[in-house]
């Protein structure tokens, strides 16, 4: 694997070579990675996985938060699919899929009133973007929850 490991400090190896074994193909939260045994650290997610023979197999993405060197990566025929899926969809699906990815990660990372935020974000500039009235019905009500809330 190839990536850029941060190691602290504002420090960052640039373009470091880790050697590993993909051990099996599984599954994490319902989608299909490799597993390594190898580590990654962030800055390495988007690394790409090399085979023995220097092929591409997958784009190194998360690792085990309980158990060192092992990591896991997308395999590269998932990542081509996702690719030319994003390349198909219209400005309607991209807007979707952002909002819902804002969404998850805030819900992780801040809990509900990150979730909250994100919503209100997509709500304001969904209502800057419309005519229409249940947008604009659909935020007012959330402010006005939101207020009371304070």
């Amino acid at each position: 694997m190839i990536g850029c490991p941060g190691i602290g400090d504002g420090q960052v190896l640039q373009n470091a070579i880790s050697r590993g074994v993909m051990s099996t193909k599984t599954q994490v939260d319902n989608k299909e990675f490799y597993q390594l045994g190898l580590a990654i650290n962030p800055g390495n997610s988007g690394g790409l996985v090399f085979d023995s023979s220097g092929r591409v197999i997958g784009v190194a993405t998360l690792k085990a938060s309980k158990q060192e060197a092992t990591g896991f990566s997308i395999p590269i025929e998932d990542f081509h699919g996702a690719l030319d899926k994003v390349a198909h969809q219209t400005g309607t699906d991209a807007y979707r899929y952002n909002s819902r990815h804002r969404i998850v990660n805030a819900v992780k990372g801040f809990g509900g009133g990150g979730a909250l935020l994100c919503l209100a974000v997509d709500l304001r500039r969904a209502a800057s973007m419309s005519n229409s009235p249940e947008v604009r019905g659909a935020l007012e009500k959330f402010e006005a929850i939101a207020a009371e809330a304070e």
